[in-house]
């Protein structure tokens, strides 16, 4: 009888989606970052932007339209504010580091 079904844990899935962002071009740090963006939605029950997304990925940092080493700094900070360049990386990754800013930026002016 064939296996219908195969589970795969969640840190082998992140492990293994890391690596074909590695392969692609991407750090170990920003591959990592978006392989638990990936899984994470898969694990929410939200599949259309999960793991599904990943040849669609590699075509994208093919065509340069996403940037597998971008230059992600920040242009100015302000109160609470925080105006972030991120050169076109993935999402997640400069979402992260956004949310990462806001979060130290809040922490200051409160």
């Amino acid at each position: 009888m064939a296996q219908e079904s195969l589970r795969i844990g969640k840190a082998e899935l992140e492990a293994f989606t890391g690596a074909i962002f590695v392969a692609a071009g991407l750090s170990k740090e920003h591959a990592d970052a978006w392989a638990r963006m990936l899984v994470w939605a898969n694990l929410r029950g939200t599949d259309s932007h999960g793991i599904i997304r990943i040849p669609r990925y590699i075509d994208l940092l093919k065509a340069r339209s996403i940037n597998s080493a971008p230059n992600i700094r920040i242009e100015r900070k302000e109160g609470a504010a925080v105006v972030l360049e991120a050169d076109r990386a993935p999402s997640a990754v400069a979402m992260t580091m956004a949310m990462s800013e806001a979060m130290d930026c809040a922490r200051k002016v409160h």
